[in-house]
């Protein structure tokens, strides 16, 4: 951020971390982030109907309470200055059309998945269907988004711990291994006479059960460090997705359900 112009700063703290546009309503949440009012909304809905636990936010992960929104007014009257600076000539944004038309796409689809026009939405195609504003339904999703990626988050913290607890229970049972090894050998140092034959056998099968301790911890952590790999993967391509335009976003909400 240190390279970054003072408009461009100001664009980034006017921006919602969920939606990644600019605040509408901004509401600040226990922790002290903020995020717009429908966006925190849709975000609390989607996490509470899967049973995710106890609701933590979008950004930091702490603990939140539903009901303890408070209105962020310094941040509403940033998002208005803005929201001026860019309406200043050589700053307005290239409208998408309606190809059939020729009206601006405002609207979103989701039965369908596509773009609307007002004159779109009045047709008879899609007059049973659910027609919502393009920012909403983005915010919709990208809600939904979060609180994959908390769970992922979660799910990849879950398999790093197993990871660990993999390799300290293989160093364990071969440093058990290594003990019981020269406690024999101590003992077969003194009854070497007598157990000479039985002595090597013994050392054998300790070796051979110290070799598979080691191969089968050898193989889990590679599973879970590819499950780990999978997980990062995952969490990187949907921190990408999301911060996308909407009208790019939304072509392949569908990761969302994966």
């Amino acid at each position: 951020r240190a390279t970054e112009t003072p408009e461009r700063e100001a664009e980034d703290e006017a921006s919602c971390p969920i939606c990644l546009g600019y605040f509408t309503d901004p509401v600040a949440i226990d922790c002290g982030h903020s995020c717009c009012k429908v966006c925190i909304t849709t975000y609390c809905d989607t996490w509470e109907q899967g049973n995710h636990g106890p609701l933590c936010c979008p950004i930091c992960r702490a603990e939140i309470g539903k009901v303890n929104f408070r209105r962020n007014w310094q941040l509403a009257d940033l998002v208005e200055h803005v929201k001026q600076l860019r309406l200043k000539p050589g700053r307005e944004e290239k409208e998408n059309l309606c190809a059939r038309h020729r009206e601006k796409l405002s609207l979103f689809c989701e039965d369908d998945g596509e773009f609307l026009c007002v004159e779109c939405d009045k047709s008879p195609e899609h007059k049973a269907h659910t027609v919502v504003l393009i920012k909403e339904a983005a915010q919709k999703y990208k809600g939904q988004i979060c609180v994959h990626l908390n769970n992922m988050d979660k799910k990849k913290e879950g398999i790093l711990k197993m990871k660990c607890n993999e390799e300290k229970q293989s160093q364990e049972q071969q440093q058990e291994t290594q003990t019981v090894k020269e406690k024999i050998m101590s003992e077969f140092g003194k009854l070497e006479k007598i157990l000479q034959e039985e002595r090597q056998p013994l050392l054998a099968q300790l070796e051979e059960l110290n070799r598979d301790i080691a191969k089968r911890g050898k193989e889990n952590v590679t599973k879970l460090l590819e499950e780990i790999s999978f997980f990062s993967d995952r969490i990187r391509e949907l921190r990408e997705k999301r911060r996308q335009p909407p009208s790019e976003f939304l072509q392949v909400r569908q990761i969302v359900s994966k």
